[in-house]
């Protein structure tokens, strides 16, 4: 797969301030300052539009999926949470779990790479992946 193709296919929005989408009520407000903001930005950067959006925190509307979908995007989400974010109660043999026990051939796996000590999240990548 040329490099194009590949940030393509990889390239996904996730806003410009990591704002709960479901609670901004202006749906022109949540495309201007949120996802047509970022993908300017994605755009000057690496020559593609995102066309996929994951919203902060899992949470989106229906409106706001049809809002979004109007304007080309097609909104993305994961199925399991291996809570990561969460480092003060979950280790790393608690992240290998979740990402494990609850897979399945098109799982999407959430974890997070900032925000905080990241070390566990890390150690479960080689048992996640060999999984």
């Amino acid at each position: 797969m040329n490099t194009t193709k590949s940030l393509r296919a990889k390239c996904t929005n996730h806003s410009y301030r990591h704002t709960d989408s479901s609670t901004i009520s202006d749906n022109a407000l949540l495309w201007q300052n949120e996802i047509a903001n970022t993908n300017d930005i994605i755009h000057n950067l690496i020559g593609y539009v995102p066309r996929l959006f994951r919203p902060p925190y899992g949470r989106i509307r229906g409106d706001q999926i049809d809002y979004l979908t109007k304007r080309g995007m097609r909104i993305i989400n994961w199925s399991i949470d291996t809570r990561d974010w969460h480092t003060q109660v979950v280790n790393q043999q608690d992240i290998e779990f979740d990402a494990s026990h609850y897979s399945h051939p098109e799982a999407v796996i959430l974890m997070h790479d900032g925000g905080g000590n990241r070390s566990n999240s890390v150690a479960a990548l080689d048992k996640i992946i060999s999984h």
